[in-house]
């Protein structure tokens, strides 16, 4: 018994403490993602048949204007998947980023 008491214990400390080390790898990782959007001027292009753009990042945000699908756009800021873009004309405003590809 006391054989197979102290190697379970060693291996299941060793395995958590790998899991852990790979956890909070990918937290710090969309945060740079953000900065480099902003920096890189991200281009994408509207995805479907069309979105509104908002004045803000959120669905509570008043609609500005619309885009239709196939313009291009340049990403310059991501809050929580809101995008603020900026259409060819040099209009600005939010819109999610599942709208965009």
């Amino acid at each position: 018994m006391a054989k197979s008491e102290p190697e379970p214990i060693a291996e299941p400390e060793a395995q958590p403490e790998a899991q852990a080390a790979a956890e909070p790898e990918p937290t710090p990782e969309p945060e740079p993602a953000k900065a480099e959007a902003a920096a890189s001027g991200d281009s994408r292009t509207v995805a479907g048949s069309g979105v509104n753009v908002r004045s803000g990042p959120g669905k509570s945000n008043g609609r500005v204007f619309g885009l239709a699908g196939g313009e291009k756009v340049t990403v310059s800021e991501n809050r929580r998947g809101w995008l603020k873009i900026t259409d060819d004309q040099g209009r600005t405003g939010w819109v999610y980023k599942d709208y965009l590809n």
